[in-house]
């Protein structure tokens, strides 16, 4: 509606066209004075309190408008393997992604154990032995 004598908005909180003082729906002296030095009159708000931090929409109509395109849905987080995550999100724009894989974030920790099965319970008549070779970042470890 304007600004008042002190340098504070003139608030219209209800809708009648009368300058409010803007208590009852919370607003302070110092938001009043905020708003005044931020905007010019007039200027329509939409002011909501909001307790935490977390995504929020307001404002929004009933449905969207009929040249609205839906968000593309991004691609659905698959397992890589065991206790292993990965989303791909492409870049608007470009021909890259980017690509999250919980296996690359720090603190993760990788089993250090592998049971490798060489047989069943029994083994055939007539061997003499299992032999296995393993080759792991260059080093390779053999066993009989």
């Amino acid at each position: 509606m304007g600004t008042d004598a002190q340098g504070q908005a003139e608030l219209d909180t209800d809708g009648d066209g009368a300058a409010d003082e803007g208590s009852a729906i919370g607003v302070s002296l110092e938001e009043r004075e905020a708003l005044a030095s931020l905007y010019g009159s007039p200027t329509s708000l939409l002011r909501v309190p909001v307790r935490h931090f977390s995504t929020w929409a307001f404002g929004f109509s009933f449905a969207p408008p009929v040249a609205a395109k839906f968000p593309t849905q991004p691609a659905p987080v698959s397992p890589v393997g065991p206790e292993v995550v990965q989303q791909t999100v492409d870049l608007a724009d470009t021909t890259f992604h980017l690509v999250y894989k919980s296996d690359r974030v720090v603190g993760f920790e990788a089993p250090r154990a592998l049971d490798i099965p060489l047989s069943g319970a029994t083994v055939p008549v007539g061997w003499l032995g299992i032999e296995s070779e393993l080759d792991i970042a260059g080093k390779k470890i053999t066993r009989t």
